[in-house]
């Protein structure tokens, strides 16, 4: 099992950003991620706009699992609209 550090931006309503927060942690979990850490970096303004909206609420997790998992979640993660991006990077 390897260490990652997954990026999400969402919404930036607070809403929005609850609901998505809370898809994405269950989400995490049923599929056997275990999470180790969570970070709010807050609504910040966004370089360009994506999907029609110019500001967006940082959350980051420190998750633990193996490599292959991470792609079984992209397509869940890119249908859903309270996500705007979402980024996976190896610690």
């Amino acid at each position: 099992m390897r260490l990652y550090e997954a990026v999400f931006v969402f919404r930036a309503e607070e809403v929005r950003f609850a609901e998505g927060k809370t898809f994405t942690k269950a989400e995490l979990e049923k599929a056997g991620f275990a999470i180790k850490n969570e970070t709010d970096l807050g609504e910040r303004e966004l370089a360009y706009s994506v999907k029609k909206e110019s500001k967006g609420h940082y959350y980051v997790y420190d998750v633990e699992c193996p490599a292959e998992k991470i792609s079984s979640l992209d397509q869940t993660f890119r249908l859903k609209p309270e996500i705007l991006k979402f980024l996976f990077t190896r610690k």
